[in-house]
C-alpha cells in the first residue's frame, strides 16, 4: 500500500533539533520502503506492455519495485541482477529475494558496468521476450519526479511553517531529487539545498539532468551544493552510523551521517529528506 503526505517529525542529531520527512514510509511490505515507488507504479501502469524487465544493481531495490508494481497491477516483471566473482553459486540479496516472492523472474548477469548490462537485458527481453518493456536504467522516472513535487506540495502548510534554512537529500539518479527540488520551488521556499552523493561517479550533467526535470527550481539547483566524499558504489556509511529511524545505508545514512558532522555550518532549521529505507 502507498501512503501519500509522510509525516515530517524531529529527531535529534548531534544537541540539535533536526526534521526528517520520513519517506520511508511511503510504501508498506511487501513493496519496498522508498519513495520512488509511487513513480515505478504509475510509469507501469502508463505502459500497454504485459513484460516488464528491470535491471538491478549490487544494492539496487529497482527489481523489488518493478516486481511489485506488477504484481498489483497484474503485469510479468523479468529481474535482471549481476553476478559477482565473488558471489556463491546461487546466492541472492534481499532485493532479489523480495522480488521472486512477489513473482518475478530472475535471469542472473555477469556484473560489469552498469550501461553494458542493460543493454544485455534488453537484448535478453528482444528474444525471449518481444513486446516486452525495460524500465529505464536506474529508474529514472517523470513519474517519480513529479509525484516527489507533489509530495512536497501535500506538506506545503507544515514546510512552510517550519520554513527550513537548509534541506539534505541523498542523491544517486537525482530522479528524487529533482522532485523535491522542483516542489519546493512551486511552493516558494528557497532554502539551501546540499546533495549528497552515495557514490563517486561523474557529476558534470547532475545540475544539467536536474535542470531538465525541475525547471521551476534553477534558482535552488545554481545554488545547490553537492557533497561528494568519496564513497566507492560498494561503501555503506561508516561502521557504528546509526539512524532513529530506518535509513538505507548505501545513500540515506551516508548522507545523515554527513549532517552530524557538519550540523554546526548549518543556522537555522534543518530538514533531512529520507528518501527511503
Amino acid at each position: 500500500m502507498l501512503c501519500d503526505n509522510t509525516p515530517i517529525e524531529a529527531y535529534t542529531l548531534a544537541g540539535r533539533k533536526v526534521w526528517v520527512k520520513r519517506e520511508d514510509l511511503s510504501c508498506s511490505a511487501p513493496g519496498p520502503p522508498f519513495s520512488k515507488m509511487r513513480g515505478v507504479i504509475e510509469h507501469i501502469a502508463n505502459r500497454p506492455e504485459k513484460v516488464f524487465g528491470v535491471l538491478d544493481t549490487y544494492h539496487s531495490k529497482a527489481g523489488w519495485a518493478v516486481a511489485y508494481a506488477c504484481k498489483i497491477l497484474r503485469r510479468k516483471c523479468i529481474n535482471f541482477y549481476p553476478i559477482l566473482k565473488a558471489d556463491m553459486p546461487g546466492t541472492l540479496r534481499h532485493a532479489q529475494v523480495e522480488s521472486k516472492r512477489l513473482g518475478a523472474t530472475l535471469v542472473p548477469l555477469h556484473a560489469h558496468k552498469s550501461a553494458i548490462l542493460w543493454y544485455r537485458a534488453r537484448k535478453h527481453l528482444e528474444v525471449h521476450h518481444p513486446g516486452a518493456y525495460l524500465m529505464p536504467n536506474a529508474l529514472k522516472l517523470l513519474e517519480s519526479v513529479t509525484a516527489s513535487a507533489r509530495e512536497v506540495e501535500a506538506s506545503k502548510v507544515q514546510l512552510r511553517r517550519l520554513k527550513p534554512a537548509h534541506v539534505v537529500i541523498s542523491i544517486s539518479s537525482g530522479t528524487v531529487s529533482a522532485g523535491v527540488l522542483e516542489g519546493l520551488a512551486r511552493i516558494g521556499l528557497n532554502p539551501q539545498i546540499w546533495l549528497h552523493k552515495g557514490y563517486y561517479k561523474g557529476g558534470k550533467f547532475l545540475k544539467q539532468y536536474l535542470k531538465e526535470c525541475a525547471p521551476s527550481a534553477w534558482g535552488l539547483i545554481d545554488a545547490a551544493q553537492v557533497i561528494d566524499e568519496g564513497y566507492d558504489y560498494k561503501d555503506t556509511a561508516p561502521t557504528g552510523t546509526t539512524a532513529p529511524f530506518p535509513c538505507n545505508p548505501w545513500y540515506d545514512l551516508k548522507a545523515w551521517h554527513w549532517l552530524g558532522q557538519h550540523l554546526t555550518e548549518m543556522p537555522g532549521t534543518v530538514l533531512f529528506w529520507n528518501i527511503g529505507d
